[in-house]
């Protein structure tokens, strides 16, 4: 019995939600990606996925290791991979991931400065369809 559409889509969706709020909660994350000192806790597999140059930067990245939990009687630590990312600003790299991992635009609290650097992190990961969309929405006011 093959499910239907829907419900696998509803399935994916949820389960990429997971994984966002696991970023957020810094849980289960194999990358830190350091943006203007800024470090981003995330997972590899959504970046590599999401553009194909995070990906190439993330088959050369060095190991580093990185505490995960801790409690008063251990410490845990795993490797993670550790990448810079000088062509975005901290904001420009945090505004997009909620893109990366759900394919979600959020327009709170940007403003003209942000979108030119937005702009220029989207255009080097190379998201065609989020330009339009950028240009799309400064044309009809919706920024």
């Amino acid at each position: 019995m093959d499910l239907s559409m829907e419900w696998q889509t509803e399935i994916l969706q949820t389960r990429l939600q997971h994984l966002y709020q696991q970023c957020l909660d810094q849980k289960f994350c194999d990358v830190i990606v350091s943006v203007q000192g800024e470090e981003f806790h995330v997972h590899a597999c959504i970046l590599a996925a999401a553009c194909s140059k995070l990906n190439n930067m993330l088959q050369k990245a060095k190991e580093v290791d990185t505490e995960y939990e801790r409690s008063d009687h251990f410490v845990c630590v795993r490797p993670a991979k550790k990448i810079i990312l000088d062509m975005f600003t901290a904001k420009s790299f945090r505004w997009l991931l909620p893109y990366f991992y759900l394919g979600v635009l959020q327009w709170n609290d940007l403003n003209a400065d942000d979108l030119e650097d937005i702009i220029a992190a989207v255009k080097w990961c190379n998201f065609n369809q989020v330009i339009k969309t950028i240009l799309n929405c400064q044309l009809f006011g919706c920024i």
